[in-house]
């Protein structure tokens, strides 16, 4: 599996591991991989067919975020636009994606000097997409990202992780709070409500596994930890304990084997050189290994 931190990205394997493999340097923002690998890196889109040669994608300078649906690769950059490629392989941007936006307020909004990015794309089963903007909410396409539609009402703005679950149906990691909508971003319900885990409300990353959605989120209350790791069923809510340093997971993917996951250290603001804890779920925790920074993302091989 290949893990990206705040200065590389790293191959390791999925058993427990005391050395790793780099294979870029810089900051690796987002992983997709469909018939390639893709890393979104703060130089550029870098695509692999093997995952030992890596070469840049003509998108833009900086890409925060990159997925796929089979038939297309779509990118989203800082400052914030959507670029998508196609069968023909050329990289073409979604124009309407800024025209429909405010992006007046999310200058105001974003502490960046150049406004908001591109945090998260996600695809539904129906090829719908949804974009979520770090600062600026969530943005849908129903047309393969000719237009798009401005759907953050209901939303907080901060958005970290957007998660396709199904037909219309995504949940978003943000800043304060985790979301689910049913009908394409019509409408957002807010869920984590439960009083008991008040001051998580940070969250970074959310999946699906064995039937629930799990997400991580930091503690800003007294007596919080630094984090925690919470499990969303049919029957509520669950906080499930980890052996994590932090116990703050940002990046997640799921097999057959489990959930893995990488780690940032949040104990004092966040320690993004503070190497990072790789572990897997699967009713247990097994610590596999570490990465030499703060984890981002990780995807699997």
């Amino acid at each position: 599996m290949l893990v990206g931190t705040h200065e590389g990205l790293y191959r390791v394997p999925r058993e427990p591991f005391e050395s790793v493999e780099q294979l870029l340097d810089g900051r690796i923002n987002d992983l997709w991989r469909g018939d390639s690998w893709y890393a979104a890196t703060d130089a550029g889109l870098f695509e692999s067919t093997d995952g030992e040669q890596w070469q840049r994608q003509s998108v833009a300078e900086s890409v925060v975020a990159v997925t796929g649906d089979g038939a297309c690769v779509f990118a989203g950059t800082y400052p914030a636009r959507v670029f998508a490629r196609d069968a023909t392989g050329e990289w073409q941007e979604a124009e309407q994606f800024r025209a429909c936006a405010d992006t007046g307020r999310w200058a105001d909004r974003s502490p960046r000097s150049d406004g908001s990015q591109v945090r998260s794309i996600a695809v539904d089963p129906t090829g719908r997409i949804v974009a979520g903007v770090e600062v600026g909410g969530a943005l849908v396409s129903e047309d393969r990202g000719a237009t798009w539609t401005d759907r953050s009402e209901g939303l907080h703005d901060d958005v970290h992780e957007l998660h396709p679950v199904g037909a219309e149906e995504f949940v978003a990691a943000t800043g304060n709070g985790l979301y689910r909508t049913t009908n394409a971003g019509r409408s957002w319900q807010r869920l984590d409500t439960d009083f008991r885990d008040f001051w998580y409300n940070y969250h970074r990353t959310v999946t699906t596994h064995d039937g629930s959605l799990f997400t991580s989120a930091a503690g800003w209350g007294p007596d919080t930890g630094t984090g925690g790791v919470f499990r969303y069923g049919d029957d509520g809510v669950d906080r499930i304990e980890t052996p994590v340093d932090t116990g703050f997971l940002v990046g997640c993917a799921v097999a057959s084997e489990g959930l893995y996951a990488v780690t940032l250290q949040c104990g004092d603001g966040f320690g993004q050189s503070h190497p990072a804890e790789v572990v897997r779920y699967d009713g247990e925790w097994t610590m596999l290994g570490t990465v030499p920074a703060g984890g981002r993302c990780l995807e699997l091989g």
